[in-house]
Order: C-alpha cells, then structure tokens, then sequence
C-alpha cells in the first residue's frame, strides 16, 4: 500500500478514518463540508501560476520555489495539515524539485 499525504492528515486526524480510506471506505467525497473545500480549491487556483501540480501519486495545491501550500477549508485541523504538508516535502522532495523545473 502506497501512503499518501491525504492518508497522513487522516492518521493525525482521526486513525479509524484513515484506516477506512486507506481500505476503499472513504465516504466523505459527497458530503457538503468536502465539496465546499473542493469549490474554494478551484476558485483559490483559478488562473494562478503554480496551482495544483500531480506527481508520483502526490498531489500539490500550490507549488512555489519557496513553498508547499495546501488549501484547506478551514483552519480546525492544522496539526494534520501540518503534517500532510512535512509528508510531501520529506518523501518526496526529489519530485517537487522536478515539478518546479517544469513549472517555473
């Protein structure tokens, strides 16, 4: 099984929900609260430079030279945002280098 960052904020999170995504039982993908951060994601992007960038079974909100940025809904959670974020930049630094290469 491949970790993810998406399975690293859910273990901060909550342990039974990343057990549960991480077994094919995610049910969170139409509740309100998921789909409001998904239209925030797509208007926070909207005609930006860096926006979204999928690598190697990752997915970046936000690329910079500087910065790994992830938009969140809301701000509930940052101990596992954090994390999420520690997780991209130390698994998969060699990656986010060669996505920067491209996109800058």
């Amino acid at each position: 099984m491949r970790i993810t960052g998406t399975m690293v904020n859910y273990y901060v999170h909550c342990r039974r929900q990343c057990w549960l995504f991480a077994n094919g039982m995610g049910f969170e993908d139409d509740r309100e609260d998921v789909l409001i951060g998904k239209v925030m994601h797509e208007l926070q992007s909207e005609g930006k430079k860096n926006r979204e960038v999928a690598i190697e079974g990752i997915k970046v909100d936000k690329l910079t030279s500087d910065y790994v940025t992830e938009i969140k809904k809301s701000d509930a959670d940052v101990e596992a945002t954090k994390w999420q974020t520690l997780y991209y930049n130390n698994h998969n630094m060699r990656c986010i280098e060669i996505a920067l290469r491209h996109q800058l």
